[in-house]
């Protein structure tokens, strides 16, 4: 049996696999309200930033996602992104000049040209996007691992020694204190996102101007904040009022705040996932490193990781903590 500490993302994808592959798994975790994953709003993106680059490798895990999901979490959506500058648009510019939106459904709309959304600066409408119902796809996976293996809903011991069976470190962005995993450079971040009242459902659309607005069980989300100084997981006042003020200055509303949620985040310098095996102990493996982009690497990268633990799969150089130093 192989243990999974941790079960956001990473360590419900690890487990899945698994199961895939016919292994017995046993997950330890708390089962927490708050997590990064469940406040998330589950949104994949193909340009992201504020320079509007493609996303990392979106044109090759789109379709690992699609085809990964459950079809009962996923949805198809399209996203309308405004321009916050002229700077901003012209750098939508320079990137399609260059040509990196080559394969991705993307075209230009005219400022002020979207009914209902105030985009003085134009913007842009891409098709190759989803939203995934992120709670949902943690509780459906849950049941999988009760009927394959063994949920413990508790704490583990993030300061243990090595352990002695296979062992898949998914702790999110507590792995940074680990005293196996302190050494990878783990930046980890903070998320704040609300749920605010609308008389408007948008269905199949995410709005963005930067903060995104998706609408999700009767109400809209609004995030997400992103700050690396701050890892008290606590909602802010700051972060409520700039969430606040960007969806007035999209929507011309200022809605009431229904929700307020905050995590941490476990990402990475380098923007990318962190898997692989220990260098000096070789039971512990780790899937880590998602940040916000955890909906689109995470079938991908856990599936690295999985293949290389039960089959030798050489990972993805990409991600492979084999290539980072202790």
């Amino acid at each position: 049996m192989i243990t999974i500490l941790g079960f956001g993302l990473a360590g419900a994808w690890c487990a899945r696999h698994l199961i895939s592959a016919g292994e017995r798994v046993r997950v330890i975790d708390p089962w927490e309200s708050t997590t990064s994953t469940r406040i998330a709003a589950g949104i994949i993106v193909p340009i992201a930033g504020q320079r509007c680059k493609p996303t990392w490798r979106i044109r090759e895990l789109l379709p690992i996602a699609r085809t990964a999901y459950p079809s009962a979490v996923w949805r198809d959506v399209e996203i309308v992104r405004a321009f916050r500058s002229d700077e901003q648009r012209e750098e939508f510019y320079r990137q399609g000049a260059k040509g990196a939106y080559v394969g991705i459904d993307v075209v230009e709309f005219q400022p002020d040209s979207m009914l209902g959304l105030q985009a003085p600066y134009g913007g842009f409408i891409s098709q190759d996007a989803a939203v995934v119902d992120l709670p949902e796809f943690l509780n459906d996976t849950r049941k999988l691992v009760e009927e394959r293996g063994e949920f413990v809903v508790g704490r583990f011991d993030a300061h243990s020694e090595a352990p002695l069976t296979t062992t898949i470190y998914a702790m999110g962005w507590h792995i940074h204190n680990h005293p196996l995993w302190s050494w990878l450079k783990l930046e980890p971040s903070k998320g704040e996102t609300i749920d605010v009242e609308s008389p408007d459902d948008l269905g199949s659309r995410v709005v963005s101007n930067g903060t995104w607005i998706v609408s999700a069980h009767g109400r809209q989300r609004v995030g997400a904040t992103n700050v690396w100084w701050d890892l008290d997981p606590t909602p802010t006042d700051s972060a409520q009022q700039r969430l606040l003020d960007d969806y007035e200055s999209l929507t011309g509303r200022r809605p009431r705040v229904i929700g307020h949620h905050a995590a941490i985040r476990p990402s990475t310098q380098f923007k990318r996932p962190m898997v692989g095996q220990h260098p000096e102990r070789p039971n512990a493996w780790i899937c880590t490193g998602f940040g916000a982009k955890g909906t689109l690497f995470g079938p991908w990268a856990a599936r690295e990781l999985v293949q290389s633990i039960l089959n030798g799969h050489r990972i993805d150089h990409d991600i492979d903590i084999a290539h980072l130093r202790i």
